[in-house]
C-alpha cells in the first residue's frame, strides 16, 4: 500500500511539474549555468525576442560573446536560434569546439525553488542553467 501511495505522489509531483506555464515577461534575466567549472556561462534572455551571451574560459578570458533570437514555444519550452552548446567543455584547451554556434535549441523550462531553470545537457538534470536572482 505504501509503494501505491508514493508512486501516486512521485505521479502527481511531476505532472504538476509538466503543467507550468510560462510567459515571456517571466524570463528575462541573467542565466548561468549551475555546478560549472571549465567556463564562465552567462546567457541574458531580453525582450524583444533576444538574448545575449558570454562565455568565459576557465582563466576568465572572454572565448565567446553572441547574440541571437529566441521565444517560447507551447506553455513551458523556450527554442534558441543560433545557439552554442557549452556543456562545460574545456574551451581553453579546444578552442575549436566555439565555431559550432548555428545550430538551435529547444529545452524545457521549469521552476525549482521559485527559479527558472532550463537544461541544454543530453542526460537529465545536467547542464541547467538557473535564473540569477
Amino acid at each position: 500500500m505504501k509503494l501505491i501511495i508514493s508512486f501516486g505522489f512521485m505521479l502527481l509531483v511531476t505532472l504538476s511539474s509538466c503543467d507550468q506555464q510560462f510567459t515571456e515577461s517571466d524570463l528575462y534575466g541573467v542565466y548561468s549555468p549551475m555546478n560549472y567549472k571549465n567556463t564562465l556561462d552567462t546567457i541574458q534572455i531580453k525582450s524583444g525576442g533576444i538574448y545575449h551571451r558570454k562565455v568565459y574560459d576557465r582563466n576568465g578570458n572572454l572565448a565567446l560573446e553572441m547574440s541571437g533570437k529566441w521565444n517560447i514555444k507551447g506553455r513551458n519550452e523556450i527554442q534558441f536560434y543560433s545557439f552554442f552548446q557549452n556543456l562545460d567543455r574545456d574551451i581553453f584547451q579546444f578552442p575549436e569546439l566555439l565555431s559550432d554556434t548555428t545550430g538551435g535549441l529547444s529545452a524545457t523550462l521549469e521552476s525549482k525553488e521559485n527559479t527558472i531553470q532550463f537544461c541544454i545537457g543530453h542526460y537529465q538534470g545536467k547542464n541547467c542553467y538557473r535564473k540569477n536572482k
